[in-house]
């Protein structure tokens, strides 16, 4: 993974970010949607493409969001477009996306990962895909309605009938009050990422020099791919290192550890 791309100013976006399926349709101002550009294309790389596309309409999500309700009103959405040929393409999506997002955040917009339902030949016409691409996700960006809108009560609601797993829970082996600093502000940061129906479908395995991320799939992640969920966590994990004064980059992996993060030399 592109260690460079990692900007610090994230680290607090993540405490903010929600999802939000309420939009206005005013659009975004100029100097924020030519900021959000110059990042994706920064972002874009290793395999991934982020493309900003403006709406006439809000017509770009259909059905139950995640059984959560419909996305509405949104006056642009980022898509992330993957090559199909890499079998890390998910985990990288979730990982330089949420990226994107929390840039987003950073400038006070709102934004909501979507991984399934939405109009994918709309969104396939609206882009120029090469043969070996394909759509891996996208989130609508803008202005939340003032206050939470139906949809945004329904998923509220929902996601705090599922609590956070604590610390304790995220590490296997270990006792938090065991771990230095570093790797609790990492853990802390993951105990915030976003994932599909909240399943949280990672656990870490510490070692002197390393953190492992390995798969602890849930009910959920039978029908809904995780990689996405796993880069989101890589990120929230190197951010909150990072913040404790601590940088490294993450390895992927095949089989059931999906990344190794191996810090720097000091």
């Amino acid at each position: 993974m592109r260690q460079d791309m990692v900007r610090i100013e994230w680290y607090e976006s993540i405490f903010k970010r929600s999802s939000r399926r309420s939009y206005y349709s005013t659009p975004i101002a100029l100097e924020k949607f030519e900021a959000l550009v110059a990042r994706a294309q920064e972002l874009s790389g290793d395999g991934l493409r982020i493309e900003l596309v403006l709406m006439e309409d809000g017509g770009l999500f259909k059905g139950l969001v995640g059984g959560y309700g419909k996305i509405q009103g949104m006056p642009a959405y980022i898509a992330f477009v993957g090559d199909q040929r890499d079998p890390h393409v998910s985990t990288k999506v979730g990982y330089y996306g949420e990226g994107m997002i929390l840039e987003a955040t950073g400038l006070g917009l709102d934004t909501c990962w979507v991984y399934a339902t939405f109009d994918r030949t709309q969104v396939n016409q609206q882009l120029a895909l090469a043969e070996h691409e394909r759509v891996i996700a996208v989130s609508p960006i803008g202005l939340s309605t003032a206050g939470y809108g139906s949809t945004d009560r329904i998923f509220k609601f929902l996601s705090q009938s599922k609590k956070r797993r604590s610390l304790n829970d995220l590490v296997d082996g270990a006792a938090i009050y065991e771990l230095p600093d570093w790797i609790v502000g990492g853990l802390t940061a993951v105990q915030v990422a976003p994932s599909a129906a909240n399943g949280q479908p990672w656990k870490f395995r510490i070692s002197p020099d390393s953190v492992a991320l390995y798969r602890q799939l849930g009910l959920v992640h039978r029908i809904v791919s995780p990689e996405i969920d796993f880069g989101i966590a890589m990120l929230h994990f190197e951010l909150g290192a990072m913040e404790r004064g601590r940088s490294g980059k993450w390895k992927l992996l095949a089989g059931p550890d999906v990344a190794n993060f191996v810090v720097d030399p000091r």
